[in-house]
């Protein structure tokens, strides 16, 4: 590994911390780096100053109506500061789609989607411990996650549709 592939895994390694802290853990000789001029740039340090994140909603939509052939007529949420935004209010208020906010620390009453999430992310947890990947492949166990739900028989629907 040379001196810049290294710099490089150890800010990763170190939660993406600053060139500056490096180049002192350097100087203090907690870190063997030789010759460290600077770090190049880094993708998630950069995505991750991003003020404002991609609007979603047009995507999010288009998958939910051609998965399942249902228009979203309301959508309900538990007021997180995604679903506030100005731009997501204007979104869902052109294309008819209804709000409807659960009080604040009040999860029992989305409690539908919260134990979902929590199987879902139950699921997520056991696969990657099984198949021991990277973190990178989170979303993919997510997806897979997700699908799996999706297409095995439940108590209320007894069928699988596909």
């Amino acid at each position: 590994m040379d001196n810049q592939e290294n710099a490089q895994f150890w800010h990763a390694r170190l939660g993406h911390i600053s060139e500056d802290r490096i180049k002192r853990l350097v100087y203090s000789k907690s870190l063997e780096i030789d010759d460290l001029d600077h770090l190049p740039a880094c993708e998630s340090c950069l995505k991750g100053k991003m003020a404002k994140k991609p609007f979603m909603g047009q995507k999010f939509r288009l998958e939910v109506e051609n998965q399942t052939g249902c228009k979203i007529k309301t959508l309900r949420s538990d007021q997180g500061g995604e679903y506030l935004s100005g731009e997501f209010l204007d979104y869902q208020k052109e294309n008819g789609i209804l709000s409807q906010w659960t009080p604040l620390g009040m999860p029992q009453l989305n409690s539908v989607s919260e134990r979902r999430n929590r199987t879902l992310l139950d699921m997520v947890r056991s696969m990657m411990s099984f198949t021991e990947l990277r973190l990178s492949f989170w979303g993919y166990a997510l997806e897979t996650a997700a699908k799996s739900l999706n297409m095995a028989p439940s108590k209320t629907v007894a069928q699988t549709p596909y």
